[in-house]
């Protein structure tokens, strides 16, 4: 896949201390071509190539990079459901194919999960573990009606949306949206693509 793809990123970290053992971006370039010396820049490779690629090879995707979290940001999600009271690991949702949200004058809106038989009546970790949209827009719904900022701080807490403090190699801070940076007014839709981590959510891999 490598000729055709636009790009791509992979870190293998310490799950107890952080601590990095290795990043690498997609597509590399060779630094030798920096040098007007090289081989590489003697064969036409130069600084000045990198910079036309539209793959831009120079982005460090790792930490510079801003993509939507997709469904790993359902980790925060739970953990913001779990940690703030909102749902017990044991709460039971219906996870169907299709799912009831808010009710706009006569219409009823709905969404649809990616899985289409639907897994029943499942709790929390099932939820987690099948990656199960109904469950957490239902978790929206609760979380929103407590405090619509609450899922945003408690993704900030973990780390998405700002800074990680190294001072080593450049990096975006990314955006988590909520009510106090959306340039429209926080609804409940704006929570209910959130927590599945969609919507206007931008972090790097790191």
């Amino acid at each position: 896949w490598a000729p055709q793809s636009p790009g791509a990123s992979a870190m293998v970290m310490n799950v107890r201390t952080g601590e990095i053992l290795a990043m690498a971006s997609y597509p590399w370039f060779d630094s030798e071509a920096f040098s007007p010396t090289s081989l590489s820049a003697q064969s036409g490779i130069t600084a000045s190539s990198f910079n036309s690629d539209p793959r831009r090879p120079l982005l460090n995707r790792a930490m510079q990079g801003l993509y939507p979290a997709g469904s790993v940001f359902k980790i925060i999600s739970m953990a913001a459901g779990l940690d703030s009271g909102v749902f017990a690991a044991d709460t039971p949702v219906e996870c169907a194919n299709r799912w009831y949200g808010q009710q706009y004058g006569d219409v009823l809106e709905y969404r649809t999960d990616w899985y289409l038989p639907g897994r029943g009546l499942i709790n929390f970790r099932q939820a987690l573990t099948y990656s199960c949209n109904p469950y957490f827009w239902q978790l929206g719904v609760a979380l929103h009606n407590t405090d619509p900022a609450l899922l945003t701080r408690y993704a900030n807490l973990m780390g998405l949306g700002v800074s990680t403090g190294q001072n080593v190699l450049p990096e975006a801070t990314g955006k988590v949206p909520g009510p106090s940076n959306s340039l429209q007014s926080w609804e409940l839709a704006d929570t209910l693509n959130l927590v599945i981590g969609q919507g206007q959510t931008q972090i790097t891999p790191l």
